[in-house]
């Protein structure tokens, strides 16, 4: 409104806001090329108060604030914080959908997005795989052990079966003997007797 104003109250005065427009303008490009984003929209909104008929006026805006937003969305990304970055880089292409960049900002976010759940699915496999292996080693453990208290319990048995055979073999044997003996001096004294 006010471009329009001083046009009607100085026809003449026209070209001295075109060239003030655009050395704004200009200005504007040259911090927007350096990477000042936030400065360089100021100057393009200004350029686009003087005139809101400015061809290019729109368009810088656009692409100023979407390399703000780009820019946004990288701190997230180098974070690793994929989901916040997918969102400012889809923001950054909704307010200037020719931003090449912010595209291929987007399709790297989404592709580390999916390795980064590949590999925390990896990482919970294997997790799981590590946790199935070490129950199975202390089942393995267990079952050892069991063999072993049973082989050593069977062995055992054995050992007192044949210690308790062994004993009545002796008791037996002693028994038998101190029959002979008593059955010798049986004899013996019968023998005495009928000697007699």
């Amino acid at each position: 409104k006010s471009y329009r104003e001083a046009l009607r109250l100085n026809p003449n005065g026209r070209v001295f806001l075109l060239n003030l427009q655009d050395g704004i303008n200009n200005k504007g490009v040259a911090l927007h090329k350096n990477g000042d984003y936030e400065s360089a929209l100021r100057l393009f909104e200004e350029a686009l108060r003087l005139n809101p008929d400015y061809p290019n006026g729109r368009r810088n805006i656009r692409v100023a604030k979407g390399h703000i937003i780009n820019r946004e969305g990288l701190e997230y990304f180098n974070n690793e914080d994929y989901d916040s970055a997918i969102s400012y880089f889809e923001e950054s292409i909704r307010v200037n959908p020719e931003d090449q960049t912010a595209r291929g900002n987007l399709a790297e976010a989404r592709k580390r997005k999916r390795e980064q759940a590949e590999s925390i699915q990896l990482e919970d496999q294997w997790r799981k795989d590590e946790q199935r292996r070490k129950e199975e080693e202390e089942r393995i453990g267990r079952e050892i052990e069991e063999q072993k208290r049973k082989e050593e319990e069977r062995i055992a048995k054995e050992v007192l079966e044949q210690k308790r055979k062994e004993e009545e073999r002796i008791a037996k044997a002693m028994a038998e003997q101190k029959l002979k003996e008593a059955t010798q001096r049986v004899n013996n004294m019968l023998d005495g007797l009928a000697k007699k």
